[in-house]
Order: C-alpha cells, then structure tokens, then sequence
C-alpha cells in the first residue's frame, strides 16, 4: 500500500514535470515565432528605405554629373574666349 502510494505521487511529479516542460517549449515557441515576425518586418522596412536611399543617389550622382559637365564646358568655352582675345 505504501509503496503504491509513492508510485502514485512519483507519477503525479513525473506527469507535473513533463507537463510544465511542454509548456516551456510552447511558450518559447510562440516567442520565437513572434520575435522573427518581428524582425521580418523590420528588415522589409529597412530594405524598403534602402532602396528609397539608392533612387535618390542615383538622382544625385546624376545631377553631379551633368554639373560637373556643365563646369567643364563653361572652362572650355572661357578658355577658347581667351585664346581668341589673346591671340
């Protein structure tokens, strides 16, 4: 009889253990589920301003560009005036 007794409460430790076990691995589970659905849309954000950023750059280098040209042309044109006065 005794000894039924504590078969019956080490089962009873047993079964509690195992039971708060699984809902452990539930719980982090479900956190970790949620944390990458988390990250996931920050790197969607992210990659969504990235390419914002890169439009604009390529705007920008394009207007460097055709000012760095529109210099080189106005010194071309000032020169060539010079030579032409000088010469």
């Amino acid at each position: 009889m005794i000894i039924d007794l504590v078969s019956s409460m080490e089962y009873e430790l047993l079964f509690g253990a195992i039971g708060s076990l699984s809902a452990a691995i539930v719980y982090l589970y479900k956190l970790q589920v949620k944390q990458n659905k988390r990250i996931v849309n920050k790197l969607d954000q992210c990659e969504a301003k990235h390419e914002k950023a890169n439009e604009e750059l390529l705007k920008l280098t394009y207007k460097v560009g055709k000012l760095t040209g529109t210099k080189e042309m106005y010194e071309r044109v000032e020169n060539k005036i010079e030579a032409i006065n000088n010469g």
